[in-house]
């Protein structure tokens, strides 16, 4: 299976992307937050911060496994948020687990994202807390990148899905 993990930060419109990008590159589209609620049968809710984010992770390698497609645009993050606000990096084991074919990272402007948050969850989220967790998923995404030798796609979310899914077209295999 050819997997195209596309991340960023809770709001920044990963999904929205890649619900337009996938039929575009006829790719399956999940979500890791919506395959680990299918296996857990935890409510995703509006709260964001994570209890076990290794345990989370390993549920999300195996459900990714049990699907069955030829290519698959999953998104997801490169960082979560626990309890308290610390910011975790997910470990670059889970990217190797998950044998991304391509990484993307997905930006924006973090007021812009607070205001979706906001609107979306109705939860009011510190411009700077979103602008530090951008930061760290951009920064963990690079490194990723780097240790499973694959070039990082960045794209901002004002990007058209055409030219999100042309650029993460040039990184599958020929």
């Amino acid at each position: 299976m050819e997997l195209i993990f596309v991340g960023g930060v809770h709001g920044v419109g990963k999904t929205t992307i890649c619900t337009a990008v996938a039929p575009l590159m006829s790719a399956l589209h999940c979500s890791a937050g919506s395959l680990i609620r299918e296996v857990t049968g935890r409510d995703g809710g509006s709260a964001k911060a994570v209890t076990d984010v290794a345990d989370d992770q390993n549920i999300l390698v195996g459900a990714v496994r049990a699907l069955s497609a030829d290519r698959l645009l999953l998104d997801g993050h490169f960082c979560l948020i626990r309890p308290g606000g610390e910011i975790a990096r997910i470990s670059v084991d889970v990217f190797a687990r998950l044998r991304p074919t391509v990484l993307a990272i997905i930006s924006s402007d973090p007021a812009q994202i607070a205001d979706r948050l906001q609107a979306r969850d109705g939860v009011a989220y510190r411009v700077s807390e979103i602008l530090a967790l951008q930061w760290a998923e951009v920064e963990h995404a690079a490194s990723v990148g780097r240790e499973l030798g694959l070039e990082l796609v960045r794209c901002d979310s004002s990007v058209p899905p055409t030219r999100v899914a042309e650029l993460l077209a040039a990184g599958l295999p020929r």
